[in-house]
């Protein structure tokens, strides 16, 4: 697409749903809701989507990412307890913004770095649109889980011991 024929934010804003808020279907996107948790918080809903816009306005990636709402499907998001993932390739995000407050990693510079929203959302949303598997080689885009898959070498730079959906996350 050029700049110019891109869905405005207002679009894509529209694409996104919270199940609860935005309703309780019993399947989205093909898939039953059994288990899906409603966020009651509406401040919870504000910070993802200005997680979003924070993201759309200043990465051209998570742009590109975000773009592929309005065109494919809508992105709904329903809140866990646990951890945050994602329905590979569904538009279905589920998320613990708590999580985020709680994540570290050891981060390529060899220092501990806490976790940021911006970069959780744009995560699962990735894998929620693309489809992609966290471990994947981001120079073939082929998931290291697949039978045959040649060994992983972990001093790969092309690695980076965090595959393509952490770099398109971060980029």
């Amino acid at each position: 697409m050029s700049s110019s024929t891109l869905p405005p934010w207002a679009d894509i804003v529209a694409h996104i749903k919270f199940f609860g808020p935005d309703g309780t279907p019993a399947t989205i996107n093909g898939e039953p809701t059994d288990g899906f948790g409603e966020f009651k918080d509406a401040d919870v809903k504000k910070q993802i989507v200005d997680a979003l816009a924070d993201l759309y306005e200043n990465s051209p990636s998570a742009r590109g990412v975000l773009d592929e709402i309005s065109a494919a499907q809508e992105l709904w998001f329903f809140a866990t307890t646990g951890g945050s993932g994602a329905f590979t390739s569904k538009g279905i995000v589920g998320f613990n913004i708590d999580q985020t407050t709680r994540t570290q990693f050891m981060g390529s510079n060899g220092k501990i770095q806490s976790d940021v929203l911006q970069d959780a959302v744009i995560h699962e949303v990735i894998h929620a649109i693309y489809g992609w598997d966290d471990l994947i080689d981001p120079t073939t885009l082929q998931s290291y889980d697949v039978p045959g898959a040649p060994p992983i070498d972990f001093n790969n730079p092309n690695f980076d011991h965090i595959g393509a959906t952490q770099r398109l996350a971060t980029s």
